[in-house]
C-alpha cells in the first residue's frame, strides 16, 4: 500500500514539474473526476512552483 501512495504522489509530483501550470490544471480536473490523485500534492507543489515564477508583490 506504501509503494502505491508513494508511486501516485511521484506522479502527481512529476506532472506539476513537468507541465506547470497546465499540470496542476490537469492534476486537479483529474482529481475532481475521483481518480485518486492526492490534491494536496499536486496544491502544495503548484503552490511552491508558482512562487518561485510568479512574483505578486513586486
Amino acid at each position: 500500500m506504501h509503494q502505491l501512495l508513494s508511486w501516485i504522489s511521484e506522479t502527481a509530483l512529476h506532472l506539476v514539474n513537468s507541465m506547470g501550470v497546465w499540470g496542476i490544471w490537469i492534476g486537479m480536473i483529474l482529481e475532481s473526476a475521483c481518480i485518486p490523485i492526492p490534491s494536496e500534492v499536486i496544491m502544495l507543489s503548484g503552490g511552491w512552483l508558482l512562487k518561485a515564477h510568479f512574483h505578486l508583490w513586486t
